[in-house]
């Protein structure tokens, strides 16, 4: 039959999906769905999505039919879903039906990634309030794909309807990550598999924690090894980088359903995945580890690899079945060698650790066949923890104490801050004895001040030694630009914190205010009789905070170049530009006229808060028709609270654009001097005039009034519990010779009640 548009739509919707083989020639991989009550509450419930998401040809997946339905079940009492996922990903279409499902659904969706979430299943995973990632888990971002045959046209249709998909995917990704919408697209669009670890996702706003490994899941059942298999012949048909398929091969092992241990009998041995391979052209090593992942039921059931013969049941390997897997071997061999050199290079550059035993364990833990990237780690962590030796903290090593570090870390601090401003820091008896060093001495001094010798060093090796070694350069520069970020932030104006009011929140969920409105009427009560109930709120404006940041490089360039601008300029630019992002959002709250929860706009003629469109002049023309000032005065002032009772709201700050600040700062200024006794000022001292530019790009006519925000609720804005302002994270970076630094900002902004807001839009 002919493909049409159709058609091939329907195909991209199984395009995440790579092709299966046979039923009888795949590893039999049992797909879990359940939706499960947590303990004997009702309250939480756990989710899990496990294998391939999407109709399948067997049936053997995650449908987005089985997963809404039971959803919809779920009755209003529901407080948490735990969403636990492990799945290389499948259907575009049911992928993002389970994630609406789930954003549809009021409780909290806390999301934990078991050991993959690949393609479809990452998308799934953006639906979580939070989402959490073991060390060993892999997150992986790629463009949806399939196939289709037809005419050049239809091809080019095709391509189009995936653009489309990758498209209604990127929202979810914006929406969690807080990352610009071409970002993600370019995620989605540029061909490429994206893996990320689970500190790289938190690093780039996927995912909000990274969390300890699930210590019961430590013996993989041959489900889980069946599994592992399938992915990494999967991810290396992709050209899925060394580093990243050893750690998918071992997230699987850990991630993947466990089933029950039954004593050994004949039907266990017959159910059992047995691969038999010629061990003439493949070493000892390999064969040993073919065996290793077919880990005889009882000692004596499975015979030797290279025996010729098959276990009682097994499946039958052609040649070219055989070569495969001794290649598959070989790969997941690679890929767990690769995955543990990288856990010791971050260490092969110091100068404190004896180089010589870490290499020698280094390659026994890769000699070893039967050492795991995990197993390694420990071994690793143990080598590097068996020195230390517990004390009262005061002494910091190599003869140095806690009090000369700090006095040492402080001077270098402050002698930098001096060269990047000398006004505002002026040189102190700590800073002097740094007095005429550039970066790059400092960095010297740093790493000769570890033990290290830099004699006969390049400058560039000096540089990338000090960055990622154990000296006190790291530190040094990241209190700099900690503390250049903050005095730029809190220096940028803000001219909206008068009129609003300030909150913490402790989480990312949305919050409920309730609008007050005005205290309930008192009423009498008689002798004996009991006191009445009154309603303190008569609504409920929602919202939550977001996260926004952005990272930057400080490179052995830099220090080589005492690039000073790097270290503030840069960094005070970062604190203005959060400040800055505060007040875009509490302005386009007044620019942009919101619903809220009632339905109407934040300013609307039902909620007595529009004035009768008249420019701000004419308040200071007695001749004028109408006295806009007066008018909102009279309309805020009659604003009544929940119990049909008038509260008294009076007008405070008047915010203007600046094409209004003449006008505002004459109606408020008490120099005004009236001509006659008629265009005296009566309003000026009751309002302070805030000009802000915001407001112009909107209108340059348009002008608002706000009451005092601790007599009536105007706007909210909040911050992230600890997180109060803007704030720095800097880590040594492997991968680029430099110290990278995330700039974070955790901030959102609601208005709460109409009645303390009013608009005219001027004339």
């Amino acid at each position: 039959m002919k493909q049409t548009l159709l058609s091939t739509a329907v195909l991209a919707a199984l395009a995440m999906v790579p092709p299966a083989a046979p039923r009888h020639d795949r590893p039999h991989i049992e797909p879990l769905m359940q939706l499960r009550p947590v303990g004997e509450g009702a309250d939480t419930y756990e989710l899990l999505i496990y294998g391939d998401i999407g109709e399948s040809w067997w049936s053997e997946s995650v449908s987005a039919k089985s997963v809404a339905e039971q959803l919809n079940a779920l009755d209003d009492s529901v407080a948490t879903i735990n969403v636990r996922i492990n799945s290389y990903g499948g259907s575009v279409a049911d992928g993002l039906a389970i994630y609406n499902a789930l954003r549809r659904h009021k409780a909290t969706k806390a999301v934990t990634i078991d050991g993959v979430a690949m393609s479809s299943a990452s998308l799934i995973a953006m639906a979580g309030d939070t989402v959490s990632m073991p060390p060993t888990s892999i997150l992986m971002i790629h463009a949806p794909w399939g196939g289709c045959y037809g005419n050049a046209k239809e091809m080019r249709q095709y391509a189009d309807v995936l653009d489309t998909f990758s498209d209604s995917m990127a929202d979810a990704y914006v929406q969690k990550s807080g990352k610009a919408r071409a970002d993600i697209l370019s995620l989605l669009k540029d061909g490429e598999d994206h893996y990320y670890t689970g500190e790289e996702a938190v690093a780039e706003g996927f995912a909000d924690a990274v969390s300890s490994d699930d210590a019961g899941n430590d013996e993989p059942d041959e489900n889980a090894r069946a599994y592992a298999h399938e992915l990494l012949a999967r991810i290396s048909a992709r050209g899925a980088p060394a580093k990243y398929a050893g750690m998918v091969v071992t997230a699987a092992m850990r991630g993947a359903p466990r089933s029950a241990r039954a004593a050994p009998g004949p039907q266990a041995v017959e159910q059992r995945l047995t691969v038999t391979v010629d061990a003439s052209g493949v070493s000892e090593a390999i064969a040993s580890a073919i065996a290793n992942q077919n880990p005889p039921a009882t000692p004596a059931a499975t015979p030797p690899a290279d025996a010729g013969s098959n276990t009682p049941g097994a499946s039958t390997m052609t040649e070219e079945e055989k070569k495969a897997a001794a290649k598959a071997v070989l790969a997941a061999d690679r890929a767990r060698r690769e995955a543990i050199r990288n856990q010791f290079t971050p260490f092969l550059a110091r100068a404190d650790l004896d180089q010589a035993a870490l290499a020698r364990l280094q390659r026994e833990c890769e000699d070893d066949v039967d050492t795991t990237v995990e197993a390694a780690g420990a071994k690793l962590l143990a080598m590097l923890g068996k020195d230390t030796t517990p004390s009262g903290g005061h002494q910091v090593g190599d003869g140095l104490t806690h009090d000369e570090t700090v006095s040492y870390r402080q001077g270098a601090i402050n002698a930098v801050l001096h060269r990047a401003d000398p006004a505002a820091h002026p040189m102190d008896e700590q800073a002097a004895q740094f007095r005429g060093m550039d970066l790059m001495d400092m960095a010297r001094d740093s790493v000769e001040r570890a033990g290290r010798r830099t004699r006969g060093m390049s400058k560039r090796e000096i540089a990338v030694l000090a960055l990622q070694s154990t000296s006190d350069f790291p530190g040094i520069l990241e209190n700099v630009i900690t503390r250049t970020l903050r005095a730029g932030y809190e220096s940028a104006a803000r001219t909206f914190v008068p009129f609003s009011r300030r909150a913490v929140l402790p989480d990312f969920k949305q919050v409920s205010r309730a609008q007050l409105g005005g205290a309930p009427n008192l009423k009498r009560v008689l002798e004996g009789a009991e006191y009445e109930y009154g309603s303190i709120g008569d609504g409920a404006e929602k919202y939550a905070v977001q996260k926004y940041g952005r990272m930057v490089h400080i490179t052995w360039e830099a220090i080589v170049n005492d690039d000073m601008d790097a270290l503030s300029r840069i960094p005070q630019a970062f604190g203005a530009s959060a400040a800055d992002l505060e007040s875009d959002i509490v302005y386009a709250i007044l620019t942009g006229n919101p619903n809220m929860a009632d339905g109407k706009a934040l300013f609307h003629a039902d909620h007595g808060n529009l004035g009768t469109a008249t420019k701000l002049a004419a308040a200071l023309d007695a001749d004028a028709a109408l006295d806009p000032i007066a008018e909102a005065r009279k309309k805020m002032l009659l604003q009544k609270g929940i119990e049909g009772r008038y509260i008294s709201v009076r007008p405070r700050y008047l915010l203007v654009p600046p094409s209004l600040e003449k006008a505002a700062l004459q109606i408020t200024g008490t120099n005004f001097q009236p001509s006659r006794a008629a265009d005296t000022n009566v309003f000026g001292s009751s309002l302070v005039p805030i000009s802000e530019p915001r407001l112009e790009d909107a209108s340059s006519t348009a002008y608002f009034l706000a009451a005092e925000p601790n007599t009536v609720d105007t706007i909210e804005y909040a911050y992230l519990e600890g997180n109060e302002g803007v704030f720095t994270e800097t880590s040594n970076g492997f991968e680029v010779d430099g110290l990278k630094v995330k700039c974070r900002h955790v901030f959102g902004a609601k208005a709460i009640d109409w009645r303390g807001l009013f608009k005219n839009a001027g004339a």
